[in-house]
Formats: C-alpha cells, sequence, structure tokens
C-alpha cells in the first residue's frame, strides 16, 4: 500500500520517474522499497520538489486516510513529515 500510494503521488505531480531514477542511482533502491528506506526518499523528494515536498506529502496523507495511524504507515509518514533535514 505504501509503494502504490508512493507512486500515484509522485506520477500526480509528475515527479516520478526522476524519483525513482534518483533512488536507483543513489541507493540502489526502488519505489518498492521506500518502506524500508524512508530517510533516502526524503532527501530525494527534498532535492527534488523543494517548496512542493509538503504538498507530496499532505497529498499522501491525505490518499493513505485513516490508515494513516497505522503502523507502518504512521512511521513512514512520521519520517517524511519531520521538518528537519540534516543531510540535505
Amino acid at each position: 500500500l505504501i509503494s502504490v500510494i508512493t507512486e500515484r503521488v509522485l506520477r500526480d505531480n509528475g515527479i516520478f520517474d526522476l524519483v525513482e531514477l534518483t533512488l536507483k542511482k543513489n541507493y540502489h533502491i526502488s519505489i518498492d522499497q521506500v518502506l524500508d528506506y524512508p530517510e533516502n526518499l526524503k532527501l530525494v523528494l527534498f532535492s527534488i520538489a523543494g517548496n512542493n515536498y509538503h504538498e507530496i506529502i499532505y497529498n499522501m496523507k491525505n490518499l493513505f486516510g485513516t490508515s494513516a495511524s497505522q503502523n507502518p504507515a504512521s512511521k513512514f509518514l512520521q519520517i517524511l513529515d519531520h521538518s528537519k533535514f540534516d543531510h540535505v
């Protein structure tokens, strides 16, 4: 569910291919693996989406709906939504 929602939001924002390519190039992972590596997705999204980053996370939360409060979705979204970017 997490990778499906992530892919949908990224496609809706026109950045799926670039995010997928960057994840593969920099971290050797795909969208299907972002549940295990949310920090990597966070860095890639922020570098690509810039000011639109928080809007993308907001859209993900909306698509998750009530399941956003359940683990592992809750932990995943919490990591992505944390506003501190130590590595950027």
